[in-house]
């Protein structure tokens, strides 16, 4: 059986995938989660970060990265806590 195309939850763009950020208080901005992600990840991670957006309840943000990086370590690529 074909596997499934990797697609973005947001933009249904396909190779990207969709990744959730969840913090403990209420975002501001997107800027929180940004430096957030580029005190643990390389930079060139973080540059591939696409389409955030904040959830209605202020406590999360979510956006695409390409589908590769999380396919070929996704727990040493994207950090579960931040």
């Amino acid at each position: 059986m074909a596997r499934a195309q990797a697609r973005s939850l947001l933009t249904a763009h396909e190779d990207f995938v969709t990744l959730q950020f969840h913090a403990p208080a209420e975002i501001q901005r997107p800027g929180y989660v940004f430096a957030c992600l580029k005190r643990h990840l390389p930079d060139e991670r973080v540059e591939e970060v696409k389409r955030m957006s904040m959830t209605a309840d202020g406590r999360c943000a979510v956006f695409d990265v390409p589908a590769a990086y999380v396919e070929a370590r996704p727990h040493a690529a994207w950090p579960e806590r931040v």
